[in-house]
């Protein structure tokens, strides 16, 4: 899994005898000390996080730079740092390997300490005696204690020992000091010191507010509406009072909500604030916030503002009021995904709600920033007209009207042709041509990039090919996105970011999506149609569509443009063998193969549609040549898997998935896993990787699978349970309009099946083959489906038609749906006469 390790935050561990330091930068033995780069420190706790596997050059690069671009001199460099300090050698290594073609491995034995113990009651820090602990965060401890020289009851918080010597954790600890400093308002907690320790701990005495938390109070139920309003309204007001200081609270929720006897509210533990344009405060690995409360962008792990702080006030409002949180799962990561893709749920139950406060909830709980409140200020003044009462009508005054601003348009300046018609029909003729080589000319370069965009274009195409992970897709959405800020409107870096979303909404579809992808590329057409990027996102957007004769149109104009483009090529490819037209479309694929980044890029795709047709050796020696370049590439090593799975090699698939969902934390590799353990009869392997799977990302494919593990066990009502669980769960991606439409119809088909609602699953098999009419495994489904529901001589029709499409006659042999057909005759006669 990429990670991000910029400020190293790990805890102390050993090399061997050698003590490493990351949050010093150190590496410490008896009295030697040596000084490491931070850099080159995160590269050593990565090796030693992977220690004794040999971790490849990609995957340094990915977990200790992230999304920049490196090279392999710079990691040689950290590589060459980390021998000096050690005292190693390349040629003859005690610590540090080198492994050929493959990346680096650390030889010495790593162990790690254990933290040291809370400080016990009684214990002092400075004139404060410690009576218990309250809890801790990522960047400190909390204690309740005494402040003997004012007899008064203080929140104690304490920089963690582990960090205390490093100069940076003690600069990054006095700017959260500043911050909570900076504020006085009757709704924040108030600071009343900042000091150190005897033995050099930093710590900050805060206001002990006595009385009942919000998270306490909401175990009781819900709480009435104006008891809950004018509780967010003394969040709100507390909040406006940070914002306007630029700090970002980063943890609104219950328990950080003290409600004083009184009624008076306390916003507690700015622990996670920070100054706008400061470092980050959290450790590696950490993330701040509570998943219920944190707003899209913070869960992604994108840059925040005020604006989420509001988002969790809305959650804790609407919390407040029904008494459950807005999204909802069993699981966190089923949770994460509602609060990135699904609307909250709706606010009813047995009392009805003014639609003025539903109105504020909503808007604070947009899944875009910029159609939230734009300040505390405004939120609290909505707040302010909730009717707390029928038939009242909250405050009197009235309401400021909002108006949108208009986006901002591109002029476009056309090129003048002056045509000296008095020189003849000749010469007119030549000026014509020369006008229209000029205005090609003037075309080619308008959408040309400034420095900084044209590096972020590259940075996001460089990261869109590292793999099809969730994360690695998501952080070259961010980049272009980043790019098209700074370059508004440019129709190139437009027609990127839509064949990106094309890419991602295949996968991972979500409300809006499919919109957004075809407003970009109709301005990426309209406004730059002789370059060939907008026409292949037109392509990726038809065949999303189930659209391939419009999008080999598209394909063929990408061409027209640049015939040295591999994603024309591609597109066209994809376009042709969508139709049928497999021998072209795969003589198009490997033609891109052949031109520009094609190389990886197209055989990315040639090696998966090779798959798709049972072509499966092929498969794997076009995956093993993507292997070849990139030798941790997560999706190569995933397909490949899969590939094993299909050929009935399990066993190698195994470790080789094993190894993606350790290093990827992607749904679909433990999905795959599953499989093996599935097709080896490890059933119960198989539901714990099925269920990794399902709290990663609950999708319907991971239910059925759940579902079909849990019929082989012999647990009936559990599968049933997860048959009907899975079905809805399918019409709801349907409905999103993502792609794959296909495949989700054919898991569709086989759970209605189970269900014995046979000629519904055959009607998704037909809706399927309409859009992919030459695809083996839905053949393979109609069999199936027909030998469940007893259906013999439809089993046989299927079955023909499965095996000339190219399906592997072993795939009927291992599966349970035909186990009373090996003795049927011309069943078998079927499996062996026929030709592909």
């Amino acid at each position: 899994m990429s990670v991000n390790m910029q400020g190293s935050w790990e805890p102390d561990f050993f090399v061997a005898d050698w003590r490493v330091r990351p949050a010093l930068g150190q590496l410490e033995r008896g009295d030697l000390v040596a000084e490491v780069e931070a850099r080159s420190m995160q590269v050593l706790v990565c090796l030693a996080r992977h220690a004794p596997n040999v971790v490849s050059k990609q995957r340094l690069m990915r977990e200790v730079w992230g999304d920049s671009f490196v090279t392999d001199e710079v990691l040689s460099h950290a590589i060459w740092e980390l021998r000096k300090a050690f005292g190693d050698e390349a040629r003859n290594p005690r610590y540090i390997q080198t492994i050929a073609k493959k990346g680096y491995r650390l030889l010495a034995a790593v162990s790690y300490r254990v933290d040291p113990e809370r400080l016990a009651p009684g214990s002092r820090i400075g004139n404060y005696e410690i009576q218990e602990p309250l809890g801790g965060g990522a960047m400190g401890e909390v204690y309740k204690a005494l402040d003997q020289r004012l007899g008064r009851v203080v929140a104690l918080k304490l920089l963690p020992a582990d960090l205390a010597r490093d100069p940076s954790a003690r600069r990054r600890f006095l700017h959260e000091a500043k911050a909570v400093a900076a504020l006085d308002h009757p709704n924040v907690a108030t600071l009343y010191e900042v000091g150190e320790s005897e033995g050099g701990r930093m710590f900050l005495a805060l206001a002990f507010c006595e009385g009942e938390t919000l998270q306490q109070r909401l175990e009781r139920g819900p709480l009435p509406l104006p008891e809950a309003v004018s509780i967010a309204r003394q969040i709100a007001q507390g909040l406006a009072a940070a914002h306007r200081l630029h700090i970002v609270h980063r943890d609104v929720k219950p328990s950080n909500v003290v409600i004083l006897p009184d009624g008076k509210v306390k916003l507690l533990d700015f622990g996670l604030a920070k100054m706008t344009g400061a470092t980050s405060l959290t450790r590696l690995g950490s993330s701040p916030g509570t998943p219920a409360y944190k707003s899209p962008e913070q869960t992604r792990g994108d840059k925040v503002d005020p604006r989420s702080d509001l988002w969790a006030l809305g959650a804790v409002l609407y919390e407040m009021v029904s008494g459950r949180t807005p999204f909802g799962g069993e699981y966190e990561q089923a949770m994460i995904y509602a609060i990135l893709n699904e609307p909250p749920r709706p606010l009813d139950g047995d009392k009805a709600f003014p639609p003025e406060l539903a109105a504020t909830i909503e808007k604070a709980l947009a899944k875009d920033p910029a159609k939230r409140y734009a300040t505390a200020e405004a939120m609290d003044e909505d707040l302010a007209y909730v009717p707390l009462a029928p038939g009242s009508s909250g405050d009197a005054r009235t309401r400021p009207i909002q108006l949108r601003r208009p986006r901002g348009r591109i002029l476009w300046i056309a090129a003048t042709v002056i045509l000296l018609v008095a020189l003849g029909g000749g010469l007119w003729s030549w000026q014509q041509q020369k006008a229209r080589e000029r205005e090609r000319e003037q075309q080619k370069h308008r959408w040309d990039f400034s420095p900084e965009v044209a590096r972020l274009v590259e940075q996001g195409d460089k990261l869109e090919w590292q793999g099809d992970t969730q994360r690695i897709l998501s952080n070259a959405e961010r980049t272009y996105r980043q790019a098209l800020t700074l370059s508004p409107g440019n129709p190139l870096i437009e027609a990127q970011l839509a064949a990106l979303l094309a890419r991602i909404n295949a996968q991972f579809p979500a409300p809006g999506q499919m919109q957004e992808i075809e407003k970009l590329t109709e301005d990426a057409v309209k406004r730059a149609p002789d370059h060939p990027m907008p026409w292949v996102a037109q392509a990726k957007l038809m065949l999303l569509k189930d659209k391939p004769r419009e999008a080999e149109q598209a394909a063929r104009r990408a061409i027209k443009q640049d015939p040295k483009f591999d994603r024309g090529y591609t597109q066209l490819g994809e376009a042709l063998i969508v139709q049928g037209r497999a021998v072209d479309g795969f003589a198009n694929l490997r033609k891109a193969t052949d031109i520009g980044q094609g190389y990886l890029r197209a055989r990315l795709t040639l090696a998966a549609k090779l798959q798709d047709a049972g072509r499966y050796d092929d498969a794997v020696t076009e995956f093993r040549e993507v292997l070849k370049y990139d030798s941790s590439h997560p999706t190569a090593e995933e397909n490949l898997g899969d590939t094993y799975i299909a050929m009935g090699r399990s066993s190698e698939a195994i470790p080789l998935l094993r190894d993606v969902f350790e290093t990827t934390h992607d749904f679909r590799s433990a999905n795959s896993l599953g499989n093996a353990y599935f097709n080896q009869g490890r059933l119960k392997d198989a539901v714990d990787a099925y269920w990794k799977a399902y709290e990663q990302r609950p999708d319907p494919v991971v239910a059925r699978n759940l579902a079909e593990c849990y019929e082989q066990i012999g647990q009936k009502d559990e599968a049933r349970h997860w048959y009907e669980l899975a079905i809805p769960s399918f019409d709801r991606t349907l409905r999103t309009g993502g792609g794959q439409r296909a495949e989700l119809l054919r898991g569709r088909a086989f759970c209605a099946a189970k269900l014995g609602r046979y000629d519904e699953a055959l009607s998704n098999v037909q809706e399927a083959l309409q859009l992919k009419p030459g695809q083996t495994a839905l053949f393979f489904r109609g069999a199936q489906i027909c030998a469940m529901a007893g259906r013999r001589e439809e089993v046989y029709s299927w079955t023909r038609r499965a095996i000339r499409a190219g399906c592997s006659r072993d795939e009927f042999r291992r599966d349970m749906a035909f186990h009373d057909y090996p003795k049927d005759p011309r069943f078998q006669e079927i499996l062996e006469s026929t030709k592909p």
